[in-house]
């Protein structure tokens, strides 16, 4: 019950959008607001969905702390941890 009141919120902001003939959507200013979308944009894929982000905000969200703390998450959740490795380093 309490993941379904989790989903049905988080759900609830969802609202469908029309391409125009040149592949552009028109977000509603709702949701420009909501997510905090200005100028500059990133879209992220995420399995069959695409996330929106504001750019600074995503950039708060991708330093290398929380990197370190996904790896960690990863590392809980599938029993292993994930190290990335240079090219041409010793």
């Amino acid at each position: 019950m309490r993941m379904w009141r989790i989903a049905h919120g988080s759900m609830s902001t969802l609202q469908p959008v029309e391409m125009d003939a040149a592949g552009r959507m028109t977000l509603p200013k709702r949701m420009l607001s909501y997510a905090g979308l200005t100028k500059d944009v990133v879209l992220q894929g995420m399995l069959n969905k695409t996330l929106i982000w504001n750019q600074e905000t995503y950039q708060e969200n991708n330093n290398s702390r929380s990197q370190e703390r996904r790896k960690e998450l990863r590392g809980r959740i599938f029993g292993f941890r994930i190290y990335q490795f240079n090219a041409g380093s010793a």
